[in-house]
């Protein structure tokens, strides 16, 4: 006859005390990901895009951001400074043109 491993270490009371293993295991099932982890990327894809349309970024510009995984807080910098760029050149273009 086989032992448990129970009966060998505790003698064959123990192994009658003590319940199969089959009855006490259960599976361990990982709990699905939470909203919050699986849109996490869309988040910053959408707040990226959202920043590029209210400072007027090029789509470039929103396409390396993106692929390089940038922060929306970097992006937001570069936005910003484009703008600037993109302002400054269209006042001297104006001063130039009204000269």
């Amino acid at each position: 006859m086989a032992k448990t491993l129970t009966e060998l270490l505790h003698g064959p009371s123990a192994a009658a005390a003590d319940p199969p293993r089959s009855e006490t295991l259960k599976p361990v099932i990982a709990p699905a990901p939470t909203a919050a982890v699986v849109a996490a990327p869309v988040d910053r894809v959408t707040m990226l895009n959202q920043l590029a349309t209210a400072y007027g970024a090029s789509s470039a510009t929103l396409s390396a951001a993106i692929a390089s995984g940038a922060s929306s807080d970097a992006f937001a910098i570069r936005v910003v400074q484009e703008k600037a760029a993109r302002d400054d050149l269209e006042a001297t273009i104006a001063r130039i043109e009204a000269a």
